[in-house]
């Protein structure tokens, strides 16, 4: 089995730092955290109160990409770099 390269951390914290053109919601300075699961708000799961379990993402949130399939992550060889729990945390 040919295992991918991930970054790890589910679970992580920080401050703003910056934001791009259209964001506002979030300033510079704001304190904020991660969530590992990033509900539809549409599937079984989501209209019974789970989002943490749900389902409508959990194809994306299982392979390791983001919500439009792709990743932040790359190599040095330009390779696909997967995320964990959508967060990777654990990178800098």
């Amino acid at each position: 089995m040919k295992v991918k390269a991930a970054v790890v951390g589910h679970e992580c914290a920080g401050a703003v730092e910056a934001v791009g053109p259209g964001v506002t919601k979030a300033q510079v300075g704001d304190h904020v955290v991660c969530t590992w699961m990033v509900p539809c708000g549409e599937c079984y799961t989501c209209r019974e109160g789970l989002g943490n379990v749900c389902m409508g993402n959990f194809e994306n949130f299982a392979a390791g990409v983001l919500l439009d399939g792709t990743s932040r992550y790359r190599d040095k060889d330009g390779k696909t770099i997967l995320h964990n729990s959508f967060v990777s945390g654990f990178s800098s």
